[in-house]
């Protein structure tokens, strides 16, 4: 797994060999960090093939429902755009978060996202999305 990036809120890796990112972010939701973040994402996303992406959220605390505007309108369709093809949220306990993160799947349409209660699951699920072993 490549390193991307990483601040004290979190940080983005790369599974080159099945095109995946994989976020995790820890602590209070900062939406400042959350961008920077992201933004790491998609500029790597840019010049390199990403097919699938998980969100790791469970170690997060607090809503971010004010970031799924940036996240529906400038993170997500850059993303889709370069081939992106699913991705997972593991949501953490809690409410908060799980509220937030369902409010985002409600508005993404037709774009394939789902969450679950841990990594292991979302990422054989991405893993099945976009058609590579699970090994």
């Amino acid at each position: 797994m490549e390193l991307i990036f990483e601040n004290v809120h979190g940080g983005v890796r790369y599974d080159r060999k099945r095109q995946i990112l994989q976020y995790k972010f820890v602590g209070m939701v900062r939406p400042e960090l959350v961008k920077e973040v992201t933004g790491a994402g998609l500029k790597f996303a840019a010049t390199n093939k990403v097919t699938g992406s998980t969100a790791d959220l469970s170690e997060l605390s607090g809503t971010f429902t004010a970031l799924n505007d940036y996240l529906i309108n400038e993170y997500f369709p850059p993303m889709i755009q370069k081939g992106l093809i699913c991705h997972a949220i593991i949501v953490p306990h809690d409410i908060f978060t799980r509220f937030a993160a369902n409010a985002l799947l409600q508005r993404m349409g037709d774009f394939t996202m789902r969450t679950f209660d841990n990594d292991v699951d979302a990422i054989q699920w991405v893993h099945e999305m976009i058609g590579v072993p699970v090994s």
